[in-house]
């Protein structure tokens, strides 16, 4: 039994790089994971490889965020437990290494 079995998350940037790994470690540690991308191509590629819905949505866009959550949950028969954005953790790092200012206003 995993750590997480049991649980329910939502990753966003599901679709590649840190959102995908979050959405498999998640899934290996026992969690029922729903992935959230953009992209349709690469959220139902990582979807079938964490045996999760896939569920396509614009993170900036609130009432879509919000449909997505009410989506998994329905996917799931069960309340999302946790939500993790990579996609926004991803961009923040990314502005960050180029110089710019982190998320809690410092400077690199």
């Amino acid at each position: 039994m995993g750590l997480l079995e049991g649980h329910r998350a939502l990753v966003t940037g599901a679709g590649s790089g840190i959102g995908r790994a979050t959405c498999l470690r998640l899934r290996a540690d026992g969690a029922t994971v729903a992935a959230l991308d953009v992209d349709p191509e690469s959220v139902t590629r990582v979807a079938k490889e964490i045996d999760g819905p896939a569920v396509v949505a614009d993170v900036a866009d609130g009432d879509a965020v919000t449909a997505a959550v009410d989506g998994a949950a329905a996917a799931q028969h069960a309340a999302v437990d946790a939500a993790t954005q990579a996609a926004i953790s991803a961009a923040t790092e990314a502005a960050h290494d180029a110089g710019g200012h982190s998320a809690a206003g410092g400077h690199h």
